[in-house]
Formats: structure tokens, C-alpha cells, sequence
């Protein structure tokens, strides 16, 4: 890709898709790779700013919920918190949490922590924030420990 001629080829493609596949691209893309394309879009000036804050932006949140089971999970909580209605559904719910607790290494848990609470804070219904700080209330950690995550980081820009 150092060629002119692939350079223009590329810039080509990138022109002719729009944002929102590049968000569907960079999802499945590798972190590295995904980074390489947004330097290259960055430095060649294919998007205007709007452009690339909405892509940047999308894909941090799809890296961050995609990042772990407990967190996609948290986010399909989020989701639907209006629809858990029944006792069923939120011991569904809260079960499901607790065993990916079981399951996860420290990092993975620290991380939906901080996803948990991130996502708590967008909810204004107070019943519903409720529902939703109950049902993933076996997400716990210190939060002096994660303060310097990339992870932190990275939820600042959403």
C-alpha cells in the first residue's frame, strides 16, 4: 500500500462505502487493523470530521460491548430493561450475570464494571435504573484499580 496507485485505489473504496459499513467493517476488524484504518482516514483526509467522530465513536462503543461476554450482555440488559417485567426475567437475567462472573478473569470484570456503570448513568427512568443496577449488581470491584485502564480511556470518548 506505500504505491500511489493502491493509495488512490484505496481512498477510492473508502469514498464509495458509507459510514456505516465502515462501522460493520471495524467491528470485525482486529484492534491493530482498525487503528491502521483510522490513521490512514485521519491523515489522507477522506472523511470530513463529523464523519469520522461518528465512526470513531461507534467503533469504541461496539469494541468495548463486544469485548466480553458479561458485557454484551449487560448491554443486551440495557436494552431491554423495559421488557424484564417478571420475576423470571430478572432472575434470568441476574443469573446469567453472576455465571460469567464466575467465569471471567479480573480484567474482563473490572472492564463491565466500568461499562455497567457507564451505561447506568444514560438510563433516566429511576424504576428502570433500578431494575438495571439490581440485576447486574454482582459486578463489583474497587474503582482505584481501574482508573488508568485503556478501557477508562476509552469510554471517555463516547
Amino acid at each position: 500500500m506505500n504505491d500511489p496507485q493502491s493509495l488512490l485505489e484505496s481512498t477510492n473504496l473508502i469514498n464509495r462505502l458509507p459510514i456505516e459499513l465502515w462501522n460493520i467493517i471495524l467491528s470485525f476488524s482486529s484492534p491493530t487493523k482498525a487503528k491502521d484504518f483510522i490513521l490512514l482516514v485521519i491523515l489522507y483526509k477522506i472523511f470530513n470530521f463529523t464523519e469520522l467522530e461518528e465512526l470513531k465513536q461507534k467503533y469504541i462503543y461496539d469494541y468495548l460491548i463486544g469485548s466480553s461476554p458479561l458485557n454484551t450482555h449487560i448491554y443486551t440488559i440495557y436494552n431491554n430493561i423495559e421488557t424484564i417485567d417478571t420475576k423470571i426475567k430478572y432472575i434470568t437475567n441476574y443469573n446469567h450475570v453472576f455465571q460469567m462472573m464466575c467465569t471471567l478473569e479480573h480484567e474482563y470484570i473490572i472492564n463491565s464494571l466500568v461499562l455497567k456503570n457507564y451505561l447506568l448513568n444514560k438510563i433516566t427512568n429511576e424504576k428502570n435504573k433500578n431494575k438495571f443496577e439490581h440485576i447486574t449488581d454482582r459486578i463489583y470491584k474497587d474503582h482505584s484499580s481501574f482508573n488508568n485502564s485503556l478501557y477508562t480511556k476509552m469510554l471517555k470518548h463516547l
